[in-house]
């Protein structure tokens, strides 16, 4: 698995984590972060191509 398709793996991770657990604020905060600087990285690989 490439870096592309593992990135899109975690955020598709973190979405179902959202979308099917009762997270604390802190949680949630944590996850969103990551949502965050994984989209800034897929956006810098896939601009990279």
């Amino acid at each position: 698995m490439n870096e592309i398709e593992e990135t899109m793996k975690r955020l598709d991770e973190i979405i179902y984590t959202f979308e099917n657990n009762n997270l604390s604020l802190d949680q949630s905060i944590k996850l969103f972060e990551e949502s965050i600087a994984l989209t800034k990285k897929y956006t810098e690989n896939i601009d990279a191509r």
